[in-house]
């Protein structure tokens, strides 16, 4: 693999030499960082170091960090690199509201103070976001957030010039290729987790709040179109995760949802079946360095097989993180997980803040607090 270097005003230097070893974590929607050892003196504090993917896709690094060691072999430089899209943390936005746009509207608006591009956007419906003082970086973030979208960042280089940077928002990176992994078999030096959170078998589902005179009332629900029941269930998750009773039967463990802006109830029952789909089962994480990863790439969909479950647990994973050896690709280390941990760990965080607020929600509207648009005056 050969690595490009460049200096501080993004003139090509040459290729990197001596590179003695090399290793580029990215994480969906999170780190992307690299770190590497050569022998080249040419590395300098603020210089970049481009490469190409399996994938075919350029990636660019930023060198933040290099320290240097005497060594048999000479002056051996290590040195910490981050993603060139992490420059964006220096680029501001005061404040801007795309309303009721598409995401690559959101996203151009959210790139606009910098030098990077639309690139290619998936459709992701049409949401609404506020842009408040913060830097580019937050605002794409945020606009992922919100569109439910996956970023992946590309440069294109063309006669040793970085000529274009662009972003992606995807509906969802990598594919589903029919790999198989069965846990203590084809992963290695694995760490498994199993997190502490409720398995939820059974999901009631609330909507917004129907118009009651000057003010909101009750959260619609889709009892009246499933059969009086204002909850979805999953009897295969109650058979194994369900509560014991007496007479040896299951009792759902039962959970709420509950959708702000969502006024239509069969549109409601399907985005709380879809969620319960989330968290009937459990949320585990594999870390792993893969005997066979067979090309897997960020972002893949993958079966796994743990047989330390009784039944034993057939599930879909993602490469959710990866750790990839530049020299030797086959000494890649990959995270597999059945959620995103930046979602989960979110909602961990955030739930109990939501629910105060959506507890006074009804008083907002009948003092006229919310706007028609959704903002608060």
């Amino acid at each position: 693999m050969k690595f490009l270097l460049f200096d501080r005003e993004e003139n090509y230097i040459g290729k990197l030499k001596n590179v003695l070893d090399g290793k580029h974590t990215e994480e969906i929607n999170g780190e992307n960082i690299s770190e590497m050892t050569a022998l080249d003196n040419l590395i300098v504090k603020g210089y970049r170091v481009a490469y190409k993917s399996n994938m075919g896709l350029w990636n660019e690094f930023i060198i933040k960090e290099p320290e240097e060691t005497h060594t048999g072999n000479g002056i051996e430089k290590r040195f910490f690199c981050e993603s060139s899209f992490y420059e964006t943390l220096g680029d501001y936005i005061e404040d801007k509201r795309p309303y009721n746009v598409t995401a690559d509207v959101a996203l151009a608006v959210a790139l606009e103070p910098t030098r990077w591009e639309v690139g290619i956007v998936d459709d992701l419906g049409i949401n609404s976001v506020n842009f408040y003082h913060i830097s580019a970086k937050e605002a794409v973030q945020e606009v992922a957030k919100v569109w439910k979208g996956e970023i992946r960042t590309r440069v294109v280089v063309s006669g040793n010039k970085i000529v274009h940077r662009y972003v992606d928002l995807l509906a969802q990176r990598g594919g589903y290729y029919g790999k198989r992994f069965t846990y203590t078999k084809d992963l290695e030096s694995v760490k498994k987790t199993v997190f502490r959170d409720d398995i939820i078998t059974a999901l009631y589902g609330y909507g917004k709040g129907e118009e009651v005179g000057d003010g909101y009332g009750r959260r619609i629900d889709f009892s009246e179109i499933n059969g009086g029941k204002a909850y979805v269930e999953d009897l295969g998750a109650l058979a194994i995760w369900g509560r014991n009773n007496p007479d040896g039967t299951k009792s759902h463990v039962f959970g709420k949802v509950e959708f702000d802006d969502c006024e239509d109830k069969q549109e409601l029952l399907a985005l709380t079946s879809e969620k319960l789909s989330e968290i009937s089962n459990p949320l585990i994480m594999y870390e792993a360095k893969v005997i066979d990863l067979g090309g897997a790439e960020l972002g893949d969909t993958v079966a796994v097989i743990d047989k330390e479950f009784k039944p034993e647990l057939r599930i879909k994973a993602r490469v959710i993180k990866i750790v990839r050896d530049l020299l030797n690709p086959d000494n890649n280390e990959i995270v597999l997980g059945t959620f995103m941990p930046n979602i989960a760990d979110s909602w961990n965080e955030q739930q109990k803040h939501i629910n105060n607020f959506r507890d006074k929600q009804g008083v907002w509207d009948r003092s006229q607090t919310i706007n028609s648009d959704g903002t608060i005056n």
